[in-house]
């Protein structure tokens, strides 16, 4: 079988305008009705019968605000985005969690037009989906010659299993240049032009910025193609140096993120070698799990495509072992510490990885990794789906091609309503709006700049009702950027434990004044129908002891203001 001739210029690009409008129909119908109120509503977590958890909405809030907050602060302050304005006045907040600073060529245009942290994370994960989508379609275009084919690969990846749920986890699936990442180094080793090389690095560096989790794949995936890209290399009279030397020079932004998350290491935020392994090893899932995870998100029409393309002989065998090499690595990572061999004492990659590469003993969910698997096993099927292409043109020629092609489509988009989890999808109201936001557009509007307390404080992660009220005050706080004592992420700084003791213990009159001479705090936002019995009586007794002025009444919330320098 031989590969199709070379598609023209025009025929290319009116191939890939088409594949870029249908992913964006489909994505359309996977997001369906979200993208109908972007500004006002987000997908709903709590309704997600297996995913959904306090927790998993609690990392929804963290996200639309990490998202604002990037966008915010490389215009207001570029030198100190890592000085975040949650967990006052902890430094280096930003650092206690994920930063996204690699997505803000999406999400900072739109916050910086609307200054709307949900429309902003809505739009992202849109674009996220879309990207990946169509990042995989010109890698399959590119190496089957075929674009029905990289339309199917498209679909498979982006458009069905966990790649959508970037709409609750952005920070962990917005691996939307993966395949771009790969296409381009390809041809990078093929023929090192200028302008490729230059895309290369700026594509693999935005990705490595994304997110820690993608980066630590992102790593595994070049990883797992390097030895491919240099045969590839030599195999068009290079030495290979080149792909080497971009594959390096895309870590050095990475250099520019690190001191802040090395200042939390050494500050003893982060889990110990032996607490995070134990979570690892809580954490890791069988290859049982895995298999089973795989076929039921790529279905039996995926996983068939899949054999076919590893197996078919009309792809080159180069592009083919590195998608095999990057599926195998991918899913040995996702086994975590279940890749070992029982009773031989040899520990698994993923414990040495946890050993002797900085910050990789943070990723407590190794299956994560298994995205890799899912984006080589999507493109083999891609591949696949050109060898019957080609099977049905030698066979029946053009009649048989476009039938075959039709087909393609025809299951490709049929793919995504197959493997939807649920549609449409459930929209829980708007983060911005209603009482509890309303509070700090008040303070945006009326108050002089100073840090917040939002009542009531959180100190543990069980507490269910405290975890959404921080989560809707980081969002507030998007509306005006004062430092916030409350905050909540993946590893809160020590002090945050006894800030928000203190701030449980009020309105007493010891508890405030080490809340003034902790943080300084200048404005006090209650939620009285979340705080215990008795507390509307306390807060009014206070209002006559305490250095502190009701300056407005919002439905059942008080917002005072704190003079600390009088007495507190």
């Amino acid at each position: 079988m031989s590969a199709p001739p070379p598609a023209g210029p025009t025929t290319a690009r009116f191939e890939a305008a088409l594949a870029a409008l249908g992913y964006a129909v489909l994505v359309t119908y996977l997001s369906w009705p979200l993208l109908t109120q972007p500004a006002t509503a987000v997908v709903d977590p709590l309704a997600f019968s297996e995913s959904g958890t306090i927790w998993t909405r609690s990392d929804l809030d963290l996200l639309m605000w990490i998202l604002a907050w990037a966008a915010h602060a490389v215009i207001a302050k570029p030198f100190e985005i890592f000085q975040a304005n949650i967990f006052h006045p902890a430094p280096d907040a930003l650092a206690s969690s994920e930063h996204l600073l690699g997505l803000l060529p999406l999400s900072g245009p739109v916050f910086w037009a609307t200054g709307n942290a949900v429309l902003t994370y809505n739009l992202t994960t849109l674009a996220v989906v879309w990207v990946a989508a169509f990042s995989t379609y010109l890698l399959v275009r590119a190496w089957s010659g075929r674009a029905t084919a990289g339309f199917l690969a498209g679909a498979l990846f982006a458009l069905g299993g966990e790649v959508p749920l970037d709409f609750l986890r952005l920070h962990t699936s917005a691996l939307h240049f993966y395949p771009l990442v790969l296409l381009l180094a390809w041809r990078v080793a093929e023929a090192p032009r200028t302008g490729t090389v230059i895309a290369r690095w700026i594509t693999a560096a935005l990705q490595a910025l994304s997110g820690v989790y993608v980066a630590f794949g992102l790593g595994a995936l070049c990883a797992a193609a390097t030895p491919f890209l240099v045969a590839h290399a030599r195999r068009n009279g290079r030495s290979g140096v080149v792909p080497l030397a971009t594959l390096a020079l895309a870590a050095l932004p990475l250099g520019l993120v690190a001191g802040p998350y090395l200042r939390v290491q050494t500050a003893g935020i982060l889990p110990d070698e032996q607490e995070a392994l134990e979570l690892v090893t809580r954490t890791s899932s069988t290859a049982t799990v895995l298999v089973g995870r795989l076929w039921r998100e790529l279905t039996i029409l995926g996983v068939a495509l899949a054999v076919a393309g590893g197996l078919s002989k009309s792809a080159p065998t180069g592009t083919r072992a590195c998608l095999l090499s990057i599926g195998t690595i991918g899913f040995v990572l996702a086994l975590g510490t279940h890749a070992t061999i029982p009773g031989s004492g040899i520990p698994s990659v993923y414990e040495m990885l946890m050993a002797v590469v900085p910050g990789f003993s943070g990723m407590r969910a190794p299956s994560r990794f298994l995205y890799l698997t899912e984006l080589a096993l999507a493109a083999l099927g891609g591949l696949g789906a050109a060898t019957l292409i080609a099977l049905c043109t030698e066979r029946w020629h053009a009649s048989g091609r476009r039938a075959a092609q039709v087909a393609t489509i025809v299951a490709a988009v049929a793919l995504v309503p197959l493997r939807a989890d649920r549609w449409p999808l459930p929209l829980s109201a708007n983060p911005l709006a209603g009482i509890f936001v309303g509070s700090h557009q008040w303070l945006a509007l009326n108050a002089a700049p100073g840090p917040v307390l939002d009542l009531p404080a959180q100190t543990s992660a069980l507490d269910g009702r405290g975890l959404l009220s921080t989560g809707r005050a980081m969002v507030g706080s998007t509306l005006h950027w004062f430092p916030l004592l409350n905050g909540y992420s993946g590893h809160p700084p020590p002090s945050h434990i006894p800030t928000m003791t203190l701030a449980q213990r009020l309105p007493d009159q010891r508890a405030l004044a080490d809340l003034c001479a902790g943080t300084g705090v200048r404005w006090i936002v209650v939620h009285h129908g979340l705080l215990p019995a008795g507390s509307d009586e306390a807060w009014a007794r206070a209002e006559h002891t305490l250095p502190i002025r009701r300056s407005t009444t919002r439905g059942r919330d008080t917002i005072y203001e704190v003079f600390c320098s009088d007495g507190a």
